[in-house]
């Protein structure tokens, strides 16, 4: 174990203490339900989606707050049982606060009419709105009550500037049988450690240690940001370990690219993504695939009228699967 030097602890805390605690980051790792529905099935359909969240990108955080529109819409009108989310950012209070809790409010003001509400987890994985006033992570928003969340930083990391990947575990009521799922976004950095990439040894800790670390008594959703395509070490990791990928199971032969290239604009509806990188998996012996399809797959008007005004949610595109779980 590293020990920083007492000089840089002292430095961290004081600046700490002059910051003070951002009030938008007070619900880390913390769940918070506003309902203790369980899942009836039969179908339970699950989404994920890397939310982009701009910083160190003037258009990208000027557009944050539409972008969060065009997400909640999406939601309101399709209604998943979950949604996994990558990228959910915590900033300062003047600026664009905690993303996750307004993506929430938001959603939940429009369905209040209709009896439903998700409930939230959310935790950060690199960065501190404390201290430097972003951070970044994982979330999952549910329909269903969260009975338990847990949150495990992988322990190979890439080396040359800080980089914590982390899974999201929750595990969410259902009435015949529970449901876990885990969210994670694998890094983006191509550093090895001898021969592998240190992204392969996150996917293989999290297929070989950290779901099995469960027990797999209850069906099992992993979805996020893989930052591979098929056929890779990574993704090859989740497949020999048993997980079904979603998307190519329902679509054979279709690429279903879910990533942009580095010069995308997000207010161009005509762009379009070249890779697929964005997964989710299924483990439930028993359990039955029944779709799977992109999710925020175009760009919106989100000015409707003579002057158009073209926005994509982010610079993925989600995925979006429903699946009978064993037992229902």
């Amino acid at each position: 174990m590293k020990v920083l030097p007492p000089r840089l602890v002292l430095f961290v805390v004081t600046l700490h203490l002059a910051l003070g605690c951002n009030p938008c980051n007070d619900t880390d790792r913390v769940v918070l339900n506003v309902n203790d529905h369980a899942f009836a099935g039969p179908e339970f359909a699950v989404v994920t989606f890397n939310l982009l969240h701009g910083f160190g990108d003037a258009v990208n955080d000027a557009t944050l707050d539409d972008r969060l529109d065009i997400v909640a819409q999406e939601m309101i009108t399709t209604l998943p049982d979950a949604v996994l989310f990558q990228e959910a950012s915590v900033t300062l209070p003047e600026t664009h606060c905690n993303v996750i809790e307004t993506l929430t409010d938001r959603v939940n003001t429009a369905l209040s009419a209709e009896g439903k509400s998700y409930n939230r987890v959310y935790a950060r994985s690199n960065g501190s709105a404390d201290l430097i006033g972003f951070e970044e992570g994982s979330a999952v928003l549910s329909l269903h009550e969260i009975l338990s969340s847990d949150v495990t930083i992988y322990q190979h990391n890439p080396s040359s500037l800080p980089d914590f990947r982390i899974a999201l575990r929750v595990t969410l009521r259902g009435q015949s049988g529970h449901i876990d799922l885990f969210g994670t976004h694998l890094t983006n950095r191509e550093d090895m450690e001898g021969p592998e990439l240190v992204r392969t040894l996150q996917a293989r800790e999290l297929a070989e240690m950290i779901i099995p670390g469960r027990g797999n008594a209850n069906p099992v959703v992993v979805g996020g940001d893989f930052n591979d395509p098929p056929g890779t070490e990574a993704i090859e990791e989740m497949t020999d370990a048993g997980a079904v990928d979603m998307f190519a199971d329902q679509n054979p032969g279709v690429p279903g690219y879910t990533s942009f290239g580095g010069s995308f604009d997000i207010t161009d509806p005509t762009e379009e993504p070249y890779k697929r990188i964005d997964y989710l998996f299924l483990l439930d012996e028993g359990g039955e695939i029944t779709g799977s399809e992109r999710f925020l797959d175009t760009a919106r008007d989100i000015d409707p009228g003579p002057g158009e005004s073209w926005l994509w949610a982010s610079d993925h595109v989600g995925v979006r699967a429903t699946f009978r779980p064993s037992g229902y």
